[in-house]
């Protein structure tokens, strides 16, 4: 089972993920550093796909 939900810090990650999934993020303070902002979303399936699709990409094209 999937949780509730997902959050980035990247900006950049965040409206690639927005604008992929269509979803829109919140803005909230970092639990575990209150001066930083992550990006939260709703954690689904389509997210969770992207997410990997993203991360492969910067693997592939970062070397």
């Amino acid at each position: 089972m999937l949780t509730e939900k997902y959050a980035v810090r990247n900006k950049y990650m965040a409206n690639a993920l927005g604008f992929i999934t269509n979803q829109k993020y919140s803005v909230e303070k970092d639990v575990s550093n209150p001066d930083k902002t992550v990006f939260v979303f709703k954690c689904t399936v389509e997210l969770m796909n992207a997410v990997t699709e993203l991360t492969q990409l910067k693997k592939k094209y970062s070397s």
